[in-house]
């Protein structure tokens, strides 16, 4: 055993889960004599075990297995001294509490959540009340509700402001968690709930993508619990490592997270030959790299016998070698005192570990050396690095050799250090040229004051300088050049140091290009004579965590410089080891003197040279330094995106023999060019909402430097091609999300399924299809709703959607406990022959596709054929929901339920408005050709309300030839009057079907009235006049360049704008005789309305749309033939 002091101090844990605890503070003075440092205590007995599974018990028992909100669920009354032996005391910072095990705060079954989560709280508030700092709480129960257990955990954080709470989570796989003998709340889980629980689970399952790495299953889960709980700093893992490790790259990621506990299982360990409990080398390295970070975590030792102090080593009797051999392994402490040989090995810290303790992930805001006059302190940090300056005195010595060369032995060689700070790059300069022994002269030009006070002095004072050097105070760009012998000459090398963490982003380009006018024009070197950018996205959740602590608005558009050490690379090569880190930029010094004179022309906004001003603002004189790239990175595992790790390379100089000295801090290139440096740490910059990267997607970032240094960066992140409902059908469109230092939504898990619901034999097909093509009703299903309005469709749209109709819907949702927050978010709603498709793009990121369509046969009707895969009635209609989510993992469940739980009141209000409207309870108007439903006994009090919304165009018929409004028609008389008149349902249905006689009030449906044919061949009276030939081929073509799909043969098209239902008026068509006028002043008629309203034959539907479900019973037709028209 080595005698020398650890490097890092080890805090080691007994968890106390034995039957019989004792009291919290007699068991830590126990703990603290055998050598451990804290313990875990459960923070209840027995006791209030009993007399809580005792109330369920009776609670259930009393109550029907399908119980709702007819009885108060049961409450817990407070804790009793015979329910917890913990008290306040001044020792209990060393206890660990644990909450119940065996609660199970996300159980779908409500009287058990409800229990859990009164117990839950019971015993959070009274360790706060206790002093304790730290609570241990086991993680969700197997198929329970994530997102219920971490808003549980969300309110518990804001019981106190000093609990930090640790969630017990494997590595992978089950918990070896030894836990508790007691019963568990979620035994007694009612049978109605458990199986719907497990059957949603199996569905899910059997639709998640088939290429999902499991392995990631329960870094999956914690990411929406700390997701949900907004990256609480109070909230951390303790990590339970198994007996083999899983793979390295599910190592690097819980490496990354915040770990604050490691719980070593008695499982976990093996037996060496000796028979003591060792740890297997794998598990030795990864407790090693866990424990050199800036906060280690504590180490718990579980399920490792009970706690029994050893006997004094004076009186103890010496036992004889075989009882020696075979009471070794049962010795209490053995697997504490192995833990205490690893902390006294240690492996010695790396030298940039070393010169950087206190700083790991510790952000900084960038140097600004240019702005700001460094403290000599930060000069002599940076003059510790070992390599830095070693290897810019190579660079020079090369210089030099090539220029003696070049110019003559005898040719005295002008070096001037610019920025030269406390000199350190003078000093190199000076044994550079002894070493070669090239003859030079050496200029210092610094603009801080400070340091130029003692440059002269070193100058005066140090042997090595000797008076040797010229050392001038200006800022380098206003420096004429050196004078020798009275006049003003050039220098032949160039030495600064104004490299950044990211090359450029201490302005070098913009110093050196003011610099470079003292440079000799033809044999001038530049040292650095060309440097790069680098970067690769980076999961942190650490820095996330301290950025969110932060204040300021402006944190989220601070780039940091950080020594990363708890971070995760989310691109990596083939290897899986070695990171995908891509080059941004460049640049090269002396840049061309022609590049600068045309920069120096245009400053000042010059007409004669680009007056209009440069691309990235300003007058462009400096836009030759602005920079602009396109970086792709594959990212094999699916993870959370923080950020941008940012690096970059150099090249000092490169000899015309060959030789090139470069320094980096790239990790892929570090080691192999300079190894060991410590003068940069990396750039971070953070993105304000985490982005989710699914498994295997593309990230494409865009960076830009604009001028003097400001850098944008933005990404694009697209989802490899996912499996749909049939393995052999692949959806090539990948899914589209930006992120910039304001993004605000990230990518997510992908969920599909379709839902079956049969139709109530009363409610006939067409009044199906009229409720959904009345978007309004759609809506306003949701009882969330506050308020709906059309509006125009988004300048952002994508092309498929830009000509459907969008609303902007109000909810009010509730987050948390009790939380309510108004929100407002958009939707596309686009109607089909047999249904209605809609996008919804809800906040946080949800993206939902829903198809509804109905389907099946109505009586007198041929059975619908059915699909493979799908359980579908076999007599009559039904509603089928094909349903595609988008979002984060957390949430996934969540909006399952809530869609799951909308459409079954979609089906309940469509069959309760069916029968109102069939009494005459409910009157009916059709605007716009959508179905409006009013309350007569409302309406008739007064004004009504819902007619102010609606525009009179609710047609009645007429004698006139086109219909009001439609585009690009003339305004001569229409066939239609307005009227905004509701009247009864029945009257309205004769009326449009061409019916004069009054029926009474339980009226035929179409599909029961002499002649009908389905849906899909229902004749239409009239409709034989409508020919498509008759409308121009311009007409068809849309303004954004995409075309209006024509019907099949046979199919009819009608006039854009006109009410239509399932029988359209006779003379409602346009006559091939008489066709449309182009509007006054128009160039060309104006483009059709390509969005149909009810239920006859409509143009095919949008193919973005249509192409996302394989069960779409639409073709696409090829486009007329034709040139395309361009966008805008």
């Amino acid at each position: 055993m080595s005698n020398t002091s650890p490097s890092t101090m080890w805090f080691i844990g007994y968890e106390n889960n034995t039957s019989s605890p004792g009291l919290p503070a007699q068991t830590l003075t126990k703990a603290q004599t055998l050598g451990y440092d804290l313990i875990t205590t459960p923070l209840t007995t027995p006791v209030l075990h009993a007399r809580v599974i005792e109330t369920v018990c009776k609670y259930l028992s009393q109550s029907a297995d399908d119980v709702g909100t007819d009885r108060p669920l049961p409450l817990i009354s407070p804790l009793t001294p015979d329910d917890t032996e913990l008290a306040p005391g001044d020792n209990n910072t060393g206890l660990v509490v644990r909450i119940s095990p065996w609660l199970d705060l996300g159980s779908a079954d409500p009287v058990i959540a409800h229990v859990s989560r009164q117990v839950f709280n019971l015993e959070v508030a009274y360790a706060s009340f206790c002093g304790i700092q730290h609570v241990l709480v086991s993680g969700p129960v197997p198929d329970s509700d994530e997102t219920q257990y971490a808003r549980a955990l969300l309110e518990a954080l804001s019981v106190s402001a000093h609990l930090h709470f640790f969630v017990m989570l494997p590595m992978s796989g089950e918990s070896e968690d030894a836990g508790s003998d007691e019963q568990h709340l979620a035994e007694l889980a009612r049978d109605s709930y458990t199986l719907n629980d497990r059957e949603a689970v199996l569905e899910d399952e059997e639709q998640d993508d088939v290429n999902a790495d499991s392995s990631l299953n329960i870094w999956d889960l914690w990411d929406g619990i700390r997701t949900i709980c907004d990256y609480n700093s109070r909230l951390s893992v303790a990590l339970e490592l198994p007996r083999k490790l899983p793979h390295q790259f599910i190592q690097d990621r819980w490496y990354s997270e915040p770990v604050r506990a490691v719980v070593l299982q008695r499982t976990t360990f093996i037996r060496n030959t000796a028979g003591f409990p060792v740890l297997a080398k794998p598990h030795q390295d990864y407790l090693n790299q866990l424990m050199r970070l800036r906060l280690p975590p504590c180490i718990l030792l579980s399920d490792v016998g009970a706690l029994e102090l050893v006997a004094n080593e004076a009186t103890a009797v010496e036992p004889t070698p075989a009882e020696a051999a075979k009471h070794s392994v049962e010795k209490p402490t053995a697997h504490l005192q192995y833990i205490r040989h690893l902390q006294q090995n240690q492996p010695p810290l790396p030298t940039i570990e070393r010169f950087g303790q206190g700083y790991q992930d510790y952000m900084q805001s960038p140097l600004q050396p240019l702005a700001d006059n460094l403290e000599s302190i930060t000069y002599e940090v940076f003059e510790k690095d070992p390599i830095k300056y070693d290897w810019y005195g190579r660079a020079i010595a090369l210089a030099l050799t090539d220029l003696a060369e070049a110019l003559g032995a005898d040719t005295e060689i002008a070096v001037a250090v610019v920025g030269a700070g406390r000199g350190p790059l003078v000093s190199k300069a000076i044994l550079a040229s002894k070493s070669s022994g090239v003859k030079a002269r050496f200029w210092a030009v610094e603009k801080n004051p400070n340091a130029y006070v003692h440059l002269q002095r070193r100058n005066m004072t140090d042997p090595l300088w000797n008076k040797r050097v010229t050392v001038t105070k200006t800022d380098m760009r206003a420096w004429k050049g050196p004078v020798i012998d009275g006049q003003v000459r050039k220098v032949h090398i160039l030495v600064s140091e104004l490299l950044g963490s990211f090359a450029d982003n201490e302005l070098s380009p913009e110093c050196l290009d003011g610099v470079q006018h003292v440079l000799d024009h033809e044999h001038g070197i530049n040292i650095p004579q060309s440097y790069t950018a680098h970067a690769t996205p980076i999961a942190t959740p650490r820095l996330h965590t301290d950025l969110v602590g932060r204040a300021g608005a402006d944190k989220w558009e601070i780039p940091y410089v950080v020594m990363l050490q708890q971070y995760d690379f989310l691109a990596t090569l083939h290897d899986t080891r070695t990171p995908d880190v891509q080059l941004a930029w460049r640049f090269s010094h002396p840049v061309p003197p022609a590049v600068l004179a045309q920069a120096e022309a245009r400053k000042g906004g010059s007409a004669e040279h680009g007056g209009a001003g440069g691309a990235v603002g300003g007058d462009g004189g400096n836009e030759h330094n602005s920079r602009y790239c396109t970086l792709k990175f594959t990212c094999q595992s699916r993870g959370t995106c923080h950020g941008l790790a940012g690096y970059f390379e150099t090249v000092l100089y490169a000899s015309k023999a060959g030789e090139k000295v470069e320094l980096s801090t790239n990790p892929v290139t570090m080691d192999a060019k300079s190894k060991d440096m410590i003068s940069w740490f990396p750039m971070f910059f953070p993105l304000k909402t985490p982005m989710h990267v699914p498994d295997g997607a593309e990230m494409e970032i865009n960076p830009l430097r604009k001028q003097y240094g400001a850098v944008h960066v933005s990404i694009l992140s697209h989802r490899e091609p996912t499996l749909l409902s049939q393995p052999s059908h692949v959806a090539h469109e990948p899914s589209r999300g930006l992120a910039s230092q304001q993004m605000s939504g990230m990518m997510g898990k992908r969920t599909v399924y379709t839902k079956i619901t049969p139709l109530p034999r009363d409610v006939p097909r067409q009044l199906a299809l009229d409720m959904l093509h009345s978007h309004e009703e759609v809506i306003k299903i949701n009882p969330l709703v506050t308020g709906v309005r059309p509006i125009n469709a988004p300048r952002d749209a994508a092309s498929d959607e830009f000509f459907a109709q969008w609303y902007e819907i109000s909810e009010i949702i509730t987050w948390g406990f009790g939380m309510k927050k108004k929100i407002a978010f958009k939707g596309v709603f686009h109607d089909l022959p047999n249904g209605l498709q809609t996008h919804t793009y809800a906040p946080m990121g949800v993206d939902l596709r829903n198809k509804w369509t109905v389907r099946g046969n109505q009586p007198g009707e041929p059975r619908e054929p059915r699909e493979l895969g799908i359980d579908t009635p076999q007599e009559g209609l039904y509603l089928r929901e094909d349903v595609e989510i988008v979002c984060n993992l957390a949430l996934t469940g969540f909006v399952k339920k809530e869609m799951k739980a909308a459409a079954g009141i979609m089906v309940d209000r469509l069959t309760r408005k069916a029968e109102m409207l069939d009494e005459g309870r409910l009157h009916a108007m059709f605007e716009n050709g959508r179905l409006k439903t009013v309350n007569p006994a409302i309406a008739q009090d007064g004004p009504d309300d819902m007619l102010l919304h609606h525009r009179d165009t609710t047609l009645i018929k007429n004698n006139g030839m086109e219909s009001p409004g439609s585009p690009g028609f003339s305004s001569s008389p229409s066939i239609f009057t307005a009227t905004t008149k509701y009247e009864n349902y029945h009257d309205l249905m004769d009326r449009r079907s061409g019916n004069s006689n009054h029926r009474a009030s339980s009226y035929t449906p179409s599909y029961q009235q002499s002649g009908y044919q389905g849906p899909e061949r229902q004749s239409i009276p009239g409709a034989e006049k409508t020919q498509l030939e008759t409308i121009p081929a311009s007409a068809i073509e849309m303004d954004s360049g995409s075309y209006y799909h024509p019907q099949q043969q046979g199919q009819k098209m009608l006039s854009p704008n006109t009410p239509s239902f399932a029988v359209e008026m006779a003379d409602t068509s346009i006559s091939a005789a008489n066709p449309p006028m182009p509007s006054p002043g128009a160039e060309r008629p104006a483009p059709l309305n390509p969005h149909r309203t009810s239920g006859v034959p409509s143009p095919q539907p949008s193919p973005g749309l249509v192409q996302r479900h394989s069960s779409s019973q639409s073709s696409h037709q090829p486009p007329p033939p034709g040139p395309r028209a361009s966008s805008g």
